[in-house]
């Protein structure tokens, strides 16, 4: 192309007239150009590499999804900056972001009627809160009443109350009130997973893509299995020092976890590596069998028989394994 540019464009434009040959050499130049780029290596963020006058990102980043927000600055960088847009769900419009690099929201007040439960609340608990009960520093439950006809129903999101924008409470998203696991009262959300994950691969000196948590209940004392998906070949844990790692991680983010293990009301964690792209192969399996690519959450806590089957299989080989009854 470089060295007969014009005799390959005449040739292309007389005997495939129907092709459009400004897109065609549009491609050749982008290929040379990340050829070029990719040269360099990845250890320096991409992204402003590729896409020079990139400002900002429009990303969900809270909830399931902020795992997920200290990989991309990898790959983004620092400069770019994020908008974490709004705080949704099928049921309805939750929230909006007020400020760029913020993921905490402003209730959208005409797109749902509102009410809160405290999430520490019994389960027959009905005395529900409005917005203007709702105090900084506290957790709730949300429910909703949409024009689409729900009634008064819990969505299962958990929020926090993180400030006020003028007189409305400002909320963030907490977890999943079915991502929670919660053995013996440890009430293990999302956002303690996340950091001991983090905290963990800091100490193997390894990244992982990725995890899920199962409750083996089947011993004398449950315990949780831990499956992590790490991003280069990672050894396997053939002397049990990963659990041991792990339960003193599980100590440091969620104090109650700690409690709880020194009582013996848990048992040591278990820590298994997955094959590389396990869970993008749940996420395509999910998306062939009809789902939308909007509703495929990541999945953190393993609770039916399908998600135990798909992810234990693809545990790599060598390792202890807890009793499966699935």
């Amino acid at each position: 192309y470089e060295n007969n540019a014009y005799d390959i464009q005449m040739e292309l434009r007389r005997n495939y007239p129907q092709l459009d040959l400004d897109v065609l050499i549009g491609s050749v130049r982008d290929s040379r150009r990340l050829r070029e780029v990719f040269s360099h290596g990845f250890n320096t963020p991409i992204m402003p590499r590729i896409w020079k006058d990139l400002t900002w990102v429009c990303s969900i980043g809270t909830g399931g999804f902020s795992f997920y927000s200290e990989k991309f600055r990898k790959y983004a960088g620092e400069n770019i900056a994020v908008d974490y847009f709004a705080y949704a769900a099928s049921e309805g419009l939750l929230g909006i972001a007020v400020n760029m690099n913020d993921p905490r929201f402003v209730p959208v007040l005409n797109s749902c009627f509102f009410e809160f439960l405290p999430a520490d609340a019994p389960e027959d608990c009905n005395e529900t809160l409005l917005l203007d009960e709702l105090e900084e520093g506290k957790e709730y439950e949300v429910i909703i009443t949409n024009l689409s006809g729900f009634y008064r129903y819990k969505i299962k999101d958990v929020i926090r109350v993180v400030g006020f924008h003028n007189s409305c409470p400002m909320i963030t998203f907490a977890y999943r009130k079915n991502q929670l696991v919660n053995i013996a009262a440890e009430k293990m959300m999302e956002e303690h997973l996340d950091e001991a994950v983090r905290r963990f691969g800091n100490e193997l000196g390894s990244q992982f893509n990725d995890y899920a948590v199962y409750v083996d209940d089947e011993g004398d004392v449950s315990r949780y299995v831990v499956l992590l998906e790490p991003d280069q070949p990672t050894a396997v844990d053939i002397e049990g020092t990963y659990g041991e790692k792990i339960e003193r991680i599980f100590g440091e983010v969620n104090p109650e976890y700690g409690i709880l293990t020194k009582l013996g009301s848990l048992g040591r964690p278990m820590v298994l590596i997955q094959k590389q792209q396990t869970h993008a192969f749940w996420r395509e399996m999910m998306l062939a069998k009809g789902a939308s690519r909007n509703q495929v959450k990541p999945v953190r806590v393993l609770d039916t028989p399908m998600k135990q089957h798909f992810f234990f299989s693809l545990v790599e080989e060598g390792q202890p394994m807890p009793v499966l009854t699935f």
